[in-house]
């Protein structure tokens, strides 16, 4: 609004005079102009006009200087320092101005003094925040004070009288450039990008609230993140992933918690981003040496079951009655020898084969009934390769494969039957026989 009501920028200094006896008018404490005045006009007398209102304003009036890197040619880069013309210096308090950006651009820092040259040069934002003794060469901005609480008035307001009696007295303003087009922005967290007298004014705000905030050493966040790991840490080799992940997000909770907290209560705030790290990364390595011992236990699991599979082959192939061991919809897993002579088949010819070939439809169906649909020794006529029907006396038993899924701790089983067969032809021939003698 201004631009437009007064012109195009820069204005005429004799515009910065006339706001600044309208601003002493209204019985403000000091003024900063955020505005840099190091070089002369092409009048002078705007220049002389400006000096004259500083000098009326009786010391109230606060200018930045700054330092810049200047290079020219081969020549080494200097540092120099640009300071505001001398006539408006002898009437004016000088601070100084540099705001640094961190290395990812945004600006969260403020200086509370500058060493300009051979002298220690207070800041504007202590100036304004009233800490003139302040020690810490830097500090953190308060980003919890809200821009938004800020009393904003344009310059064209206070010239033509619109500011309400009153609403400035006492207080400290800043003079700046708020219009976009001008790019006096910076950009800050939080609010992403603010026009520059608004981060001064955040800056000022935190020395005059005590709120310039102090980082906590690296030494005291790297013993929070060591103690986490030696106490916590252990404490997931207990616990199943489940209750880790609940953990670990209950400890990155506690630790946000706990760093707002501290900064609510005293001007200090913590990077606790080792924090943050370090409860999932004890979560990991837990994680992984439970993988790492449990794979070796399934592996030793595997290799116990493996020779309890050969010692039981071994067993049954040398058995003297035939052995077939049966899925639950009767197919055929395994036969030993003595059955393959039994039925004339070879292991590789029935395995995978429906049972019914060899004992018949209706024993098969008694089998896969359960333990009660055989009970005891049974007998059955089964049916031999070659056609030639065979007398069989048949025992069977469920045998469940257990097995067991170690990561998870889970357990499943497998129904089998176990199958006992004997050839009983030649003892029915000789019951008979005895049977015919009386």
């Amino acid at each position: 609004a201004s631009l437009k009501d007064i012109g195009v920028w820069p204005w005429p200094r004799e515009i910065h005079a006339k706001l600044l006896d309208e601003l002493s008018g209204l019985f403000v404490n000091k003024v900063l102009f955020d505005i840099d005045f190091s070089t002369r006009s092409k009048d002078p007398s705007q220049d002389q006009r400006l000096a004259d209102a500083f000098k009326r304003a009786g010391g109230s009036v606060i200018l930045p200087q700054f330092q810049q890197v200047q290079s020219s040619g081969s020549s080494e880069p200097k540092i120099v320092v640009t300071q505001p013309l001398p006539e408006l210096r002898r009437h004016a308090i000088i601070a100084a101005g540099n705001v640094r950006p961190d290395s990812d651009g945004l600006v969260r820092r403020y200086s509370g003094y500058q060493e300009v040259g051979d002298n220690r040069a207070l800041s504007v934002a202590t100036l304004l925040g009233g800490a003139p003794s302040m020690m810490s060469s830097v500090f953190s901005i308060d980003f919890g004070i809200r821009p938004g609480t800020i009393p904003v008035y344009s310059v064209s307001d206070v010239l033509h009288g619109r500011v309400p009696p009153g609403a400035l007295a006492g207080r400290n303003v800043i003079v700046g450039a708020t219009a976009i087009e001008l790019g006096d922005q910076m950009a800050v967290p939080v609010y992403g990008i603010l026009p520059s007298p608004l981060v001064l004014v955040l800056a000022a705000e935190s020395v005059h609230q005590g709120r310039a905030l102090i980082k906590i050493g690296d030494g005291v966040v790297l013993t929070g993140a060591l103690l986490i790991a030696l106490l916590i840490g252990p404490l997931f080799d207990r616990w199943n992933w489940r209750r880790g992940i609940l953990a670990v997000g209950a400890i990155e909770l506690a630790a946000a918690a706990l760093s707002l907290a501290l900064q609510a209560t005293y001007p200090v705030y913590a990077d606790i981003s080792p924090w943050l790290v370090m409860a999932p990364l004890s979560a990991v390595v837990s994680w992984v040496r439970q993988i790492d011992y449990q794979s070796a236990l399934a592996s030793r699991w595997s290799f116990e079951a493996s020779e309890q599979r050969k010692v039981l082959r071994n067993l049954a192939d040398r058995a003297f009655e035939g052995i077939l061991l049966l899925s639950a919809d009767g197919r055929i897993d395994y036969i030993n020898p003595a059955a393959e002579r039994l039925f004339g088949y070879r292991a590789a010819e029935i395995i995978g084969q429906n049972a019914e070939r060899l004992v018949g439809t209706h024993a098969l169906n008694r089998m896969l009934t359960g333990p009660q649909g055989l009970q005891g020794l049974q007998e059955t006529t089964g049916m031999r390769k070659s056609g030639d029907p065979v007398a069989l006396e048949i025992a069977v038993s469920e045998a469940g494969a257990r097995m067991d899924s170690a990561p998870s701790g889970e357990t499943s089983s497998r129904r089998l039957l176990l199958c006992s067969l004997r050839d009983v032809g030649e003892r029915k021939r000789r019951r008979r026989e005895l049977v015919s003698r009386r």
